[in-house]
């Protein structure tokens, strides 16, 4: 069994972004991306905090579930709002599309928030644009039905 701290040091790897390095370790360790350091924040987590756009594609290719979540029930998604880095917020957006995972974006973290509720928080205006108005939503569903939503999975 792989002891906690000397997984330490890899997962400061992602954290740092150095994509050549990420890419032979998950060679070398393909169950590393799902690994979960403090706060059951697992690489993904770590990369989406601090724009590493080119190392949250790789993970979100290696992952099975983009639903894994921190101590705090926060998402990815969340984390990227959280943390105001839009491009990685952007890559998510088009994988949970890909991967069908829509309801993602309703995931609400331990204090209630969704995604929209933490951009509007943080005044990430192009994020709430973007959720909003630019096709964030599956089809038949608009910002305002969004909304709907909002308010009533809240009530």
């Amino acid at each position: 069994m792989v002891s906690l701290t000397s997984l330490e040091p890899a997962l400061t790897i992602f954290d740092i972004g150095h994509i050549e390095i990420v890419k032979e370790l998950l060679q070398v360790n393909p169950d590393l991306c799902l690994f979960e350091g403090k706060d059951r924040k697992i690489p993904l987590h770590l990369a989406v905090a601090k724009t590493h756009v080119e190392v949250t594609t790789l993970l979100l290719l290696r992952l099975e579930s983009i639903d894994c979540t921190t101590a705090q029930g926060e998402t990815s998604i969340h984390l990227a709002v959280k943390y105001n880095q839009f491009k990685v917020f952007q890559v998510l957006i088009q994988h949970v599309k890909q991967v069908n995972k829509e309801d993602l974006l309703n995931s609400k973290d331990l204090y209630g928030n969704t995604i929209l509720h933490l951009a509007v928080f943080k005044k990430q205006y192009q994020v709430v644009d973007l959720i909003l108005n630019g096709g964030v939503m599956s089809k038949g569903k608009d910002g305002v039905e969004f909304l709907k939503q909002e308010w009533f999975d809240s009530a």
